[in-house]
Parts: structure tokens; C-alpha cells; sequence
């Protein structure tokens, strides 16, 4: 059997370097995850044998306690154009063979629902068999994908969303939108809902247009459209459209992008089409986005570059050393390290947009006559990234990822980062059914 080598990405370079940080006095936290957050995504091209069948007639086993059993799942279709057809919505778009499996489509699960090898004797006639190896430890993990008359289904839901009330619920987490952008998040503790961590988007963007005239937009100016969503048991997907006014009745090119959202990690990448050079119209332009910290108490934050002890948020002297310092502060992700659960956070430029640099964002000083105003004359820091380099950019499209992965607890980040920069190598084969005599 070929297996393929591992895909290196030279923008995570930093991930690979965290392995090596073993004897770094970080904050006392635990080894967790074993890829507890991780999706596999399956294209359909990779399970050839069950192209052409009916996606109603897939199911997905494994063995666990050498027991065989449904698992979660979901087949997601895509069009040749690499869009997914997402049912609801103002702008809903339709599958081109709705309910066919064909090369294009996506079967989801999620890596820790995978178990032991299973016997060809117990498994359907027509069952692909999924392999993953992890680069990091452990042995092989095994999923199952028949194509049967009578599947069989988990009743097992890991994400529900409420576009009403902008809000995407799972075992662990809340995520709440503002301006239809993830802005506030909560982990859930023995099953009941924690107070929010962050909350209260801002967004700050800085420029001279051709050099000459200052141009400021805020949060205010965004202009962020939902068009169209999918809820599955293991993750949702939402299309939203991104602009925002500018000045002169100008607006910014649009930005189209899908966000996922899964039980543990949430990924949302950002596609803009620029269709001029924007050296020649932006000059020093400087994007600021940040969200309030909600909470203090047993709240650390660790980032890239930073102390390797972190930060404790509500340490009022440690904070404001902090925040004497220039932003952007250096390192492409972030942490928030709570006794509830533990949130990494990091941003990619794809190759085409390296010119980008992004560094963290803190304070926790007001800012304004508004910021004033915190609650009980407590100030609540503010935390998130300053992005610079858009006059570098070439034109065409430019491509963005935020990635957020979540763990019980307090886990440690170093080896989530090592997990999400570390890919599994995956393989499928056909089973030969076993001969009849």
C-alpha cells in the first residue's frame, strides 16, 4: 500500500518548533487531545469504489471495546467549482446531482471517533476502509464506509447553530457572531453553559488613500451578509460576504468565504479578489481587530514570542507591562489557558498573501471616552491581532485562514499547534468481501 509523505507547510514552520519547548516552564497544565478536536475530511475521489451511489445509503462504523457501531457523519456537496451547496439561506445554492456521491463531495467525521481494525467478515460487502496514521504517536486509528441498503445512523449531534440568535452550541463550546463574525466564545463545564469569555468585536482599519487622504473604518462600517448555511451533526458551514464602506460612497472589494465550525476547532478562511494594485491606492494601511476579555481569574494568556510562563489575565501589574508595549507584539497565534478548557487561536496568510504580517494586539488602558464605561469600574483587556503589509500585496486573490482549536481543561498549547501543523496520513482501500463457499 503507497502512503503518502507528509505535507510541509512552510508557514507553520513555527508549530514544528514547539516541540522542542518541552523544558519551558509553562503554566501548569496537562497533555491532552490525542487529536480530540480534529475533523477527517474525506473527498469523494478518495473513495472511489462508492462513487455514484446514493449519499442517503452511506454509513460510517467503527470498533470500539471490540465493539462495531455507527459514528457521526456527514456527506457534504460541493460543485465543480470548488463551492459547497448549502440548503438554507437567502442565497442558497443547490447541489448540480443532488444526493449522488460524486469525486467532488466531502465526507466528514470526527479523527477521535476512529477506532480498532475491524474484521472484513463483520463489515457490509461494499465498505471502504479508512486508515490513519499520526505522525505523532499512537497506533493507527480505523472508520468504516459501507454503502447499504439500510445504513445505519449515530443519534450522537456535536454542533447545532441558531442563526436567530447568532449562535453555535456543542458539548464544549458557545460561539456567539457579531456582525456576522465569531466574537464571543464560552466553554461549557459538566454540561452547562460558562459566562462568556470574550465578547464585544472592534475592528480598526488605518490608511492614506493614493497617499493623500487619511481613511478610517471601524466595525461600523462593516457590512457582513450571511448567504447561505448547512447544519450538520459534525460541523456547520456558513457563506458570508464581507465589505466595507470606505469613504466617498466607495465601497471594498467583496469578500466571500465559508466558515466551519466543528465540536472542538472552528476554521474561517478568507478569500478577497483585489482587482488593482493596492500600493497604488493604500498607503500604510494598518488593520487592528480585537475582542474584549469578558472574564479574569484563572485566565492566562500565552502567545508566540511572548513569556513562556504567560500572562495572568487580572495580574493588573503583569497587564500593564503588557500593554506598554508596541503592538503589533511578534507570533501568529494565541491562548487563552482556563480551568474550563483551553482555546488556541492562530492566523495564515496562504502562500499568495506572505507579504502580510500579523502580530498580536493587547491592552488593557480605555481607549476613548466610550471604553470608560466598563463595567464596575473594572477594565476588561482587549485582545486580537494587527495585521500590516496590504500595500505589499499583489493583485488577484488573497487568502486568509483564522483557525481556532479548543481542549478540555487546561491543556497544553504546544501540543495542539503540533497536531494542527502535523497531518495524518491517511489511505483507503476497498475491503474484499470474504469469499462464499
Amino acid at each position: 500500500m503507497n502512503r503518502p509523505a507528509p505535507r510541509y507547510c512552510p508557514h507553520r514552520w513555527w508549530a514544528a518548533a514547539l516541540l522542542g519547548l518541552g523544558c519551558i516552564a509553562w503554566p501548569a497544565v496537562s497533555p491532552a487531545s490525542a487529536r480530540l478536536w480534529q475533523p477527517l475530511v474525506l473527498k469523494g475521489a478518495q473513495l472511489a469504489p462508492l462513487l455514484g451511489a446514493r449519499s442517503a445509503s452511506l454509513e460510517v462504523l467503527a470498533v470500539h471495546a471490540g465493539r462495531l457501531a455507527a459514528i457521526p457523519f456527514q456527506v457534504d456537496e460541493r460543485l465543480a467549482d470548488g463551492r459547497y451547496a448549502l440548503p438554507d439561506g437567502p442565497a442558497r445554492l443547490a447541489a448540480k446531482s443532488p444526493g449522488v456521491f460524486d469525486a467532488d463531495d466531502e465526507v466528514v467525521f470526527m479523527v477521535a471517533d476512529m477506532g480498532e481494525r475491524a474484521s472484513p467478515e463483520d463489515l457490509p460487502r461494499r465498505t471502504v476502509e479508512v486508515e490513519a496514521d499520526d505522525p505523532l504517536s499512537g497506533p493507527p486509528r480505523y472508520a468504516y464506509i459501507a454503502l447499504t441498503a439500510h445504513p445505519r445512523r449515530s443519534p450522537l449531534r456535536y454542533v447545532s447553530y441558531t442563526p436567530g440568535r447568532g449562535l453555535i452550541e456543542t458539548e464544549d463550546l458557545r460561539i456567539g457572531l457579531e456582525h456576522n463574525l465569531a466574537a464571543r466564545l464560552a466553554f461549557a463545564s459538566a454540561g452547562a453553559p460558562a459566562p462568556w469569555l470574550t465578547r464585544s468585536f472592534r475592528l480598526r482599519v488605518r490608511f492614506w488613500a493614493f497617499g493623500l487622504f487619511p481613511i478610517s473604518i471601524d466595525e461600523a462600517d462593516l457590512r457582513n451578509e450571511l448567504l447561505a448555511w448547512k447544519a450538520g451533526p459534525v460541523r456547520v458551514i456558513r457563506r458570508v460576504s464581507h465589505s466595507a464602506r470606505i469613504a466617498f460612497g466607495l465601497h471594498s472589494p467583496r469578500a466571500v468565504g465559508d466558515e466551519f465550525f466543528y465540536r472542538d476547532f472552528f476554521l474561517a478562511p478568507l478569500e478577497v479578489r483585489i482587482p488593482w494594485l493596492p500600493a497604488l491606492v493604500l498607503r500604510r494601511l494598518t488593520m487592528h481587530a480585537d475582542v474584549r476579555l469578558a472574564g479574569s481569574g484563572e485566565l492566562t494568556l500565552l502567545w508566540s514570542g511572548g513569556n513562556p510562563a504567560g500572562v495572568a489575565i487580572g495580574d493588573a501589574p503583569a497587564e500593564e507591562r503588557l500593554s506598554e508595549r508596541e503592538p503589533p507584539l511578534p507570533g501568529r497565534w494565541l491562548a487563552l489557558v482556563t480551568n474550563a478548557g483551553t482555546v488556541v487561536q492562530l492566523i495564515e496568510p496562504a502562500s499568495s498573501a506572505t507579504a502580510l504580517t500579523a502580530g498580536l494586539f493587547f491592552t488593557s488602558r480605555p481607549r476613548g471616552t466610550g471604553a470608560a464605561a466598563e463595567i464596575a469600574g473594572v477594565l476588561h483587556p482587549r485582545l486580537g491581532y494587527v495585521v500590516n503589509g496590504w500595500d505589499k500585496l499583489s493583485r488577484g486573490v488573497q487568502r486568509l485562514e483564522l483557525n481556532g482549536i479548543a481542549a478540555p481543561g487546561r491543556s497544553d498549547p504546544r501540543l495542539l499547534l503540533s497536531e494542527h501543523a502535523t497531518p495524518l496520513l491517511v489511505h483507503t482501500r476497498l475491503l474484499r468481501p470474504p469469499e462464499r463457499r
